[in-house]
């Protein structure tokens, strides 16, 4: 396994989403992340553009468990970011903001206004 393979699986996992077939998606996304954190590492910053298509493939799910999972994932980008870029780092705001529309979406506004002060 590759970094190119991953990011065929990784294009691959996006068009099922797109395509809304979130089975198929998740499936190939998580064979897709594994692949990335054995490469380099699951707290690489690399790992994130992977965390962050499976995110939405949970919260697209819609249910409970797939807006917990999707929480966790952005939170975890979001701690890999700080970790690599530092809390002031503009590449941080990118993640900062997908965590608080994450979070806003999922009824979680207290959490969410904290990222955005």
């Amino acid at each position: 396994m590759n970094y190119y393979y991953a990011r065929y699986l990784k294009a691959q996992g996006e068009l099922y989403n797109e395509t809304k077939k979130p089975e198929e998606a998740e499936k190939t996304l998580l064979l897709a992340q594994r692949i990335i954190g054995e490469l380099y590492s699951d707290s690489h910053p690399i790992i994130i553009d992977y965390n962050a298509i499976l995110s939405e493939v949970y919260a697209l799910k819609n249910t409970e468990e797939g807006k917990a999972k999707s929480l966790q994932i952005v939170d975890r980008n979001l701690e890999i970011a700080y970790q690599y870029y530092g809390k002031l780092s503009i590449y941080t705001n990118r993640h900062e903001l997908s965590c608080v529309s994450n979070k806003i979406s999922n009824g979680k506004h207290a959490e969410g206004q904290k990222h955005v002060a």
